[in-house]
């Protein structure tokens, strides 16, 4: 089975092109080509390119950079916002974007020529079907502690969901029990299913198929944006309660660390966070598991760097989450994809901890720069933000967090959408 997957795999690339160092007889490779085709006519911005392609934020630089030095590409700051930096196709470029959509549709062309009609339907049909099954490979389906913040919000959503198709609501007191310790070996297992990385769009085709049956919810305008063709009913951002939380609001009982909460993953930036605490000589924690596609990245850039100065907590929860989170002086978030929401984020504001992000994804919708934390381009900027924690009221901080993405909140925004659900459904 493995050996079919590789086979088919070189099948691909070599039919496709991707092994060439001049990709369609255009001298340039397949990622700068891509990054062109991705730009398209209206441009870009670059925080959305790295997360269309799920690409390193230095490689992206450096394939931009080398269309830049061939005069294709333009890349520039945002006016209204200096973070934001957009890249844009030259006159040139345009055409080079032009010729190469020609070659592309040749060579799908050439692959659909030889075939009968009967066998471009059969291609056509597998091609779409391979990509289904390769969203649904990407859902990871684990087992959870209780307590953990994904597990309780699946189980919340799980309550709310059927509170809504009752009349009366729904008491889980009188439901099958699900306590914690029901849920814990040997006595049970808690599965959580997670998909992770933005809304493809072979899902965006299907929601927009089904958004007229369904009512569908965004849990951040980050997200409802990525699928702009979808009728999304309504944002509803995901919830934390505080109760469970114990936040330090004194900037002079913090202790001397940062902590980055998130699974070990090259789109979490690990990496990013080890150099950003070097570079402010503060003692850095991880706490997070290691995704089953990322052994390598934690290997090769997390590991060696363990010791006196970065901690690695491969598992984090309840208390000692929150003292984790509570005692340190920021939350560290260099995300390299767009990310549509951040429960972590959460976590930490109500914590008393502010937040140090990226401005990319949802981050530039949960952090309030200079109320729950800063917001970055990049590395330099995160320095920059850390200089100025002492600016941050952190009584303020958890207040504001509290209010935002309280359970109070969410179960309202929900609520919101089952009754209009309702009153439609009396109008059919």
């Amino acid at each position: 089975m493995i050996d079919q997957v590789r086979r088919f795999n070189r099948a691909v690339t070599q039919r496709a092109g991707a092994l060439d160092d001049a990709f369609l007889a255009r001298g340039r490779p397949l990622g700068q080509a891509r990054v062109l085709w991705e730009i398209g006519p209206d441009g870009r911005d670059v925080r959305d390119l790295r997360a269309r392609l799920d690409l390193d934020s230095g490689y992206l630089s450096r394939l931009l950079r080398a269309l830049e030095r061939d005069g294709l590409v333009t890349v520039e700051a945002n006016e209204a916002d200096g973070r934001i930096r957009t890249a844009r196709l030259t006159v040139a470029g345009e055409a080079e974007r032009a010729e190469l959509d020609r070659l592309s549709d040749g060579v799908a062309a050439s692959l659909l020529g030889p075939l009968s009609e009967r066998q471009r339907g059969r291609l056509l049909t597998a091609m779409a079907e391979v990509e289904r099954l390769l969203d649904a490979s990407a859902i990871v389906t684990s087992v959870r502690d209780p307590w953990d913040p994904d597990a309780r919000r699946c189980l919340r959503a799980y309550v709310d969901e059927l509170a809504g198709r009752f009349d009366g609501g729904f008491d889980p007191a009188r439901s099958i029990s699900a306590a914690d310790h029901e849920m814990t070996p040997p006595a049970g297992l808690f599965l959580v299913a997670t998909l992770h990385g933005e809304l493809t769009e072979a899902e965006g085709d299907f929601l927009a198929t089904v958004d007229r049956q369904v009512h569908l919810v965004a849990i951040s305008r980050s997200q409802q944006a990525s699928v702009a063709s979808v009728n999304w009913r309504r944002v509803v951002y995901n919830a934390v309660d505080p109760a469970e939380y114990q936040p330090i609001c004194r900037h002079e009982e913090k202790e001397d660390y940062v902590v980055q909460l998130a699974r070990i993953s090259p789109t979490k930036g690990q990496r990013l966070a080890i150099e950003l605490a070097r570079r402010l000589g503060v003692r850095l924690v991880l706490a997070g598991k290691v995704d089953a596609d990322a052994t390598t990245y934690f290997e090769e850039e997390v590991k060696p760097h363990l010791g006196d100065s970065v901690t690695w907590l491969e598992n984090v929860v309840g208390v000692e989450k929150a003292r984790l989170l509570a005692r340190a002086k920021a939350m560290v978030f260099p995300i390299q994809w767009e990310e549509p929401f951040g429960l972590a984020m959460v976590e930490s504001m109500v914590s008393g901890t502010p937040v140090l992000a990226m401005a990319r994804g949802a981050a530039s919708e949960l952090v309030e720069p200079g109320i729950t934390g800063w917001l970055a381009q990049d590395l330099d900027g995160l320095v920059e933000a850390y200089g100025r924690l002492g600016e941050i009221d952190l009584e303020r901080c958890v207040k504001r967090a509290a209010e935002r993405f309280g359970p109070g909140q969410m179960a309202d925004g929900y609520q919101s959408v089952y009754e209009r659900a309702i009153q439609e459904s009396y109008h059919k």
